[in-house]
């Protein structure tokens, strides 16, 4: 697949504040959408990560697995490995947690199964 390099940029908060932190790049590609297992690159170290390109928004998101600490600033990349699903609209924040950590679970079995 692609490489997405970009800067991180600030994003909404949302996802931070339903306990998955993101790092954000803009997105041009008008062609990759949904959500991913992916890689993130910086600094020299390699994360796997659940990935989400949001067409509205124009912008890619990585939510590093097993990551502790905080990014605000630089060039990351950005690889994504399979995609998971498409998109979906949730009536509310209970929801979209739920199934954010889902989705967190299967790419996180994805990243079991091909080590």
């Amino acid at each position: 697949m692609q490489v997405y390099r970009g800067t991180v940029t600030a994003g909404l908060g949302k996802a931070g504040v339903l306990g998955f932190p993101t790092l954000n790049i803009p997105l041009a590609d008008r062609e990759l959408s949904g959500i991913f297992a992916g890689t993130v690159a910086f600094d020299g170290q390699t994360y796997n990560a659940a990935l989400y390109a949001d067409q509205e928004r124009k912008i890619l998101e990585a939510h590093l697995l097993n990551f502790e600490g905080e990014i605000r600033e630089g060039e990351i990349e950005i690889t994504p490995l399979k995609k998971i699903r498409e998109k979906e609209i949730f009536d509310n924040y209970e929801l979209l947690k739920s199934a954010i950590e889902k989705d967190v679970q299967e790419i996180t079995r994805f990243f079991e199964e091909t080590t």
